[in-house]
């Protein structure tokens, strides 16, 4: 009886192969399962946070003075179908309690935890109105006034300022107003000045129109033309250049 080799080897090979091909599969298979439910998780634990909106802060009289001793989360929980809701509290508590009516901050409530472990809400007092039914000021002038002085002997006792400090705010007003003054007179002399050169402006003007007036030919058929008409816009226009130019040196 002749023994087939080859055909043994290769059956093993094909063997070896799809239980290779299977262990794949369930590899493949049990990380998918693993990243699906991590991601499942992740979604469901990040959905359940978020119900605890609320935030139940305990208080109890410990040596005579009352101390918040927790703070757990806590959320409304809906019962029925007609809207009815009841509080609970989380963490440490784990505990119903009725609708909280009084809140201190936006989703926080205060709750006082009786001797007899019963949990009562409650809310801050209006320190305005306490105060002003007590009688008390906000501000004492007697106490403004020495908070005053005792600043003010401080400063001048312990704190040295150099003279640049004292006076320099001075130093500067000073100096600003003098400019401003000097400034002003300058500004005030020219406008004299050119105030004065346009008074003799005019008046040159008019002593020109008054020569033109006595130099012009006449239009009468009667009288006769004198010889001096090309003269009179040659006389305008050198007399009119001069007031300007020293116009311009005024300036």
């Amino acid at each position: 009886m002749a023994l087939d080799i080859g055909g043994t080897v290769g059956g093993l090979f094909k063997f070896n192969s799809a239980i290779g091909m299977i262990g794949t599969f369930f590899i493949v298979f049990i990380i998918a399962i693993f990243l699906f439910g991590t991601i499942a998780g992740a979604i469901i634990f990040y959905i359940y946070l978020k119900t605890w909106t609320e935030k139940a802060e305990i208080y109890r009289k410990v040596g005579g003075k009352l101390v918040r001793i927790r703070t757990d989360k806590a959320k409304f929980r809906r019962f029925g179908r007609v809207g009815d809701t009841a509080f609970f509290i989380g963490g440490k508590t784990k505990r119903f309690v009725g609708n909280p009516q009084i809140a201190v901050a936006p989703n926080t409530w205060m709750f006082y935890e009786r001797p007899d472990k019963e949990l009562i809400n409650f809310g801050l007092e209006d320190i305005d109105e306490l105060m002003r039914l007590a009688g008390i000021r906000y501000l004492h002038e007697d106490v403004r006034m020495q908070r005053l002085g005792i600043e003010k002997n401080l400063t001048d006792n312990f704190k040295k300022q150099s003279f640049w400090g004292k006076w320099g705010a001075t130093i500067m007003n000073a100096l600003y107003i003098l400019l401003v003054t000097i400034s002003l007179v300058v500004l005030f002399a020219k406008l004299i000045d050119v105030s004065g050169a346009i008074g003799d402006m005019a008046t040159s003007v008019k002593e020109m129109s008054d020569t033109i007036k006595g130099v012009a030919p006449s239009t009468r058929p009667d009288e006769t033309t004198t010889g001096t008409s090309g003269l009179v816009p040659a006389f305008i226009f050198i007399l009119f250049r001069r007031k300007q130019w020293d116009l311009k040196k005024l300036l």
